[in-house]
C-alpha cells in the first residue's frame, strides 16, 4: 500500500501528432514519461482521445504503483469548450475508476503550452504544430484566445496549412502553373509523382499532410519561390490573428513565444518573427521557458497545492 505522502501527479500533452504523459512524484523520483497514439478530441473524437489517454495513465500507474495518484491535468487538441472538458474528464475518471479525491482537469491544450512558454507569468504565444493558434495571458493572470478553428477553416500557418497549400502547388505545376522545387522532394519523400498518385494520398484520411509542411520550409528557406510565398502568407495570417486578440486583451507583457513542431524550424521562427513585429513593434521574441507537457505537470501540482501542502 502507499505510504501517506508519496503522491503522484500526471500531465499530458495530446495534440493532433502525438500524445505525451509525464507523471510526477513528490519524493525527487525522476519523472517518468510515456508516449502515445493522438487525441485530437475533434478529430479522433472524445471517446477515442479519452481512452488513447486513459491507456497512457494506466501504463504510468503500473510503473509507478507506491505512489497515490491526486491530481490529473490533460491538455488536449480540439478541446476548447467547456462541455468537452467536463466530458472527457468524466470519461477519465469512469474509465480509471478514480475516488473523488483525485483531480481530474481537462483543457484545450494552449492554456498548458502558454503556461509552460511563460512559467505561469503574462506574454502571447502562438501554437504552430498540426493545427495553430494564439493565446495570451495578461499580466493579471487572464487569458484569450484566436484562431483554433480546426484546418477546415482555420489553422493559418500550421503543419496542417503549409502541407495542404504545398500539396496544391504541386497540383499546380502538374496542371502547367509555377514550377516548384517541392514536387521532386515530394517524389523523394513520398514516391508521389504524378496526379494519381497525389489524388491517392489527398483523399486518404489517414494520411498526415502535415507531414509535407517540413518540406514546403526545407525549400522555402532554399530560395524556391512558390513555397516561400505559402510560408510568409501563412505566418502572416497567423501573425494578424495575434494582433486581433491583442486588440480585445489588454495588459499583456510585449514578448512571445512559439510552441508545436513547427517552432523547432529557424526559418519559420524567423518568418513569423518578422510578420509578428510588423504588426506588434515593441515586441521581442522568446524561447518558452517549458513545454506544454511542463506546463500541464505544473497545472497538475497547483491542483494539488491548492488543496494541500503534498507539493509544496
Amino acid at each position: 500500500m502507499p505510504h501517506v505522502g508519496e503522491v503522484l501527479v500526471i500531465g499530458i500533452d495530446a495534440g493532433g501528432t502525438y500524445t505525451r504523459l509525464c507523471a510526477r512524484s513528490n519524493d525527487g523520483t525522476p519523472d517518468l514519461i510515456l508516449n502515445g497514439d493522438p487525441a485530437n478530441a475533434l478529430r479522433q473524437g472524445e471517446a477515442r482521445s479519452a481512452s488513447v489517454l486513459a491507456e497512457l495513465i494506466r501504463g504510468a500507474l503500473a510503473q509507478r504503483q507506491k505512489y497515490v495518484l491526486r491530481a490529473i491535468h490533460a491538455g488536449v487538441a480540439g478541446a476548447g469548450s467547456q462541455g468537452v472538458q467536463t466530458n472527457m474528464a468524466r470519461r477519465l475518471r469512469r474509465r480509471l475508476q478514480l475516488d473523488q479525491e483525485c483531480i481530474v482537469a481537462v483543457s484545450h491544450d494552449g492554456i498548458t503550452a502558454i503556461e509552460g512558454a511563460f512559467a505561469g507569468e503574462s506574454g502571447l504565444l502562438f501554437i504552430a504544430g498540426t493545427g495553430s493558434g494564439v493565446l495570451a495571458r495578461t499580466m493579471d493572470g487572464e487569458t484569450g484566445h484566436a484562431g483554433g478553428w480546426g484546418y477546415v477553416i482555420g489553422d493559418e500557418g500550421s503543419g496542417q496549412a503549409l502541407g495542404r497549400r504545398g500539396l496544391a502547388a504541386v497540383a499546380h505545376a502538374i496542371d502547367g502553373g509555377p514550377v516548384t522545387a517541392l514536387s521532386a522532394l515530394l517524389q523523394e519523400r513520398f514516391g508521389i509523382a504524378d496526379r494519381d498518385a497525389l489524388l491517392g494520398a489527398v483523399f486518404d484520411r489517414t494520411w498526415p499532410i502535415q507531414q509535407v509542411a517540413p518540406l514546403v520550409l526545407h525549400t522555402a528557406e532554399a530560395g524556391d519561390l512558390v513555397t516561400a510565398h505559402i510560408v510568409h502568407s501563412e505566418v502572416m495570417a497567423l501573425a494578424r490573428q495575434a494582433e486581433w486578440l491583442l486588440k480585445r486583451v489588454k495588459n499583456v507583457d510585449p514578448r512571445f513565444a512559439i510552441s508545436g513542431g513547427l517552432g523547432k524550424s529557424k526559418y519559420y521562427r524567423k518568418c513569423l518573427h518578422h510578420a509578428v513585429r510588423a504588426v506588434w513593434p515593441e515586441s521581442n521574441m522568446k524561447r518558452p521557458q517549458h513545454s506544454g507537457l511542463e506546463g500541464a505537470v505544473r497545472l497538475a501540482v497547483k491542483q494539488v497545492v491548492n488543496g494541500s501542502d503534498d507539493f509544496q
